[in-house]
């Protein structure tokens, strides 16, 4: 969250976290900006390879079940 300064229009309030805010000029106000989009950006990549993992891990249970399945069918046969 970013707020502007009261007394100092320059300035703003940049949230750190859990009510914590500093002062920042707006220079620097943008390049936490891009910081935390780099970030977030990097949390989505590694969210996206912990999905294609478990995606690939589904599929293989899955088809290791209907093998289970069609060999537990043929030697009941």
């Amino acid at each position: 969250m970013f707020r502007p300064h009261e007394s100092y229009p320059d300035y703003l309030h940049v949230l750190l976290g859990e009510g914590y805010y500093a002062e920042r000029t707006s220079k620097q106000t943008i390049e936490i900006l891009k910081r935390r989009g780099k970030d977030l950006e990097s949390q989505i990549e590694t969210l996206n390879a912990v999905i294609k993992d478990l995606k690939f891990e589904a599929t293989f249970f899955g088809d290791t079940t209907i093998e289970a399945a069609q060999d537990f069918g043929q030697e009941q046969q």
